[in-house]
């Protein structure tokens, strides 16, 4: 059984430990969820919790630095922790506190190891995903553009709401989609912001945990790879979640979100 932090996948195999930690984690997370949304809290306590990881195999060090890197970002205030697939009673949004030089367990031989202090923040039944609405009146750009202002949901997303905190009474609409795209691993509903509450409103919704980060925008670390996986099937690339994440002399940037990738070079010094 496979688990995932967000997008990092996580197989049983490589669970040193995942038991209750006594201590409280020192919780210090604030931001946006990948830059997509944030987890909204309604209600709810918290539990703590060791999560020891060992990787093993040729690309066990990225995809351990995959995983530090979302459990130690700053932009990360929340993410869902759950199995693929399948449901489990542990099934939750956790924040995390990276404590790599403090392992609960022996590392074992040849693995690579990332672990962190993991707090239970809320459910999908206490928390739902919410996305900040701030239009632009600059939208032009070099490619052309309309005076559309759109935003992405996720088709699979249930009970979107629309809500602008800011008006006496709070305003909640049911926002409608007015075009959806199919991309590389899901489909999106496209909103016209200029339908939404004016202001500054939320939409918020409801996602199965499996379901979320797939559709979201992300970068890549492709380690000199030409294609995503390497000539066994296997995902060579890495993604990445640190603004300060080095890039080696051969490797590439790679931007994507299911419908284009685009590759970042360096200006021509010339």
């Amino acid at each position: 059984m496979t688990r995932r932090y967000y997008r990092s996948e996580i197989p049983e195999s490589s669970l040193a430990s995942n038991r209750l930690d006594a201590s409280q984690a020192r919780l210090a997370r604030q931001g946006v969820l990948g830059g997509e949304g944030r987890v909204t809290r309604l209600s709810g306590g918290a539990d703590t919790n060791r999560l020891d990881v060992d990787y093993r195999g040729r690309y066990a060090e990225r995809l351990a630095r995959e995983l530090r890197e979302i459990l130690s970002s700053n932009d990360i205030e929340s993410a869902p922790f759950a199995t693929v697939e399948a449901a489990q009673d542990s099934d939750a949004y956790y924040t995390a506190e990276l404590v790599d030089g403090q392992p609960a367990m022996p590392q074992a031989a040849g693995a690579v190891s990332a672990g962190a202090d993991i707090t239970k923040r809320g459910t999908r039944n206490t928390h739902w995903i919410g996305l900040e609405v701030a239009t632009s009146d600059d939208l032009t750009n070099p490619y052309g553009t309309d005076q559309t202002a759109r935003i992405g949901v996720p088709s699979a997303a249930t009970r979107v709401r629309a809500v602008d905190s800011q008006s006496s009474p709070t305003e909640r609409t049911m926002p409608t989609a007015t075009q959806t795209v199919t991309a590389q691993h899901g489909d999106v509903d496209l909103i016209d912001t200029a339908t939404l509450p004016e202001g500054t409103p939320t939409v918020l919704y409801d996602l199965p945990y499996d379901a979320q980060g797939d559709v979201d925008p992300g970068v890549w670390d492709t380690y000199g790879h030409a294609s995503i996986r390497d000539a066994d099937g296997v995902v060579a690339w890495q993604r990445v979640f640190d603004t300060g994440h080095v890039f080696a002399a051969d490797a590439e940037c790679v931007l994507e979100n299911g419908l284009l990738r685009v590759r970042l070079d360096e200006p021509d010094a010339g």
